[in-house]
């Protein structure tokens, strides 16, 4: 008599362009979080050299330790910036590695905030007419293509649930 056999259910297959956008996601947040670390620290030492130039140049400690404040806060708020966008792209990278759907839409969702968040600046900028640097282009470009392949059939189908 034979056994029947038992057929295990078939993995989806994380399509190339998915691995890659995950991997360069995952590299990207872990940078984020580095940088931002680093502007928090950078901004509070800057803060620090600033209110010790000011005082040294004859201001008022009180006015020396609002310029240092002031750096300090910037610093610290960018830094805080940074980090988030860097948990942004690890969220990202982690979920488009497991095929995750919220991953997609938020994929999608950040490509789209992407090209608004840069296109704007870029046409408010050029009121004599579009002349774009090549950093200008790819960062309209590089959004606007992961945007585009997000939406596309196959990879809706591969994070989508079988």
């Amino acid at each position: 008599m034979q056994q029947p056999v038992m057929q295990q259910p078939m993995k989806k297959q994380r399509p190339f362009g998915i691995t890659i956008l995950a991997i360069l996601a995952i590299l990207l947040g872990l940078l984020f979080l580095v940088g931002g670390v680093i502007a928090m620290a950078g901004g509070n030492f800057l803060g620090a050299l600033m209110s010790s130039a000011v005082t040294d140049a004859g201001a008022t400690g009180a006015d020396a330790n609002v310029v240092g404040a002031a750096v300090g806060a910037m610093g610290t708020i960018l830094g805080i910036g940074v980090v988030v966008a860097g948990l942004l792209y690890l969220l990202f990278g982690f979920g488009a590695w497991g095929l995750k759907g919220w991953a997609r839409w938020l994929g999608i969702i950040a490509s789209l905030l992407s090209l608004v968040g840069v296109g704007l600046p870029i046409l408010q900028g050029l009121p004599g007419g579009l002349q774009l640097s090549g950093t200008q282009i790819a960062e309209l470009v590089v959004p606007a293509l992961i945007f585009i392949y997000l939406l596309t059939p196959g990879v809706a189908k591969a994070f989508s649930k079988n």
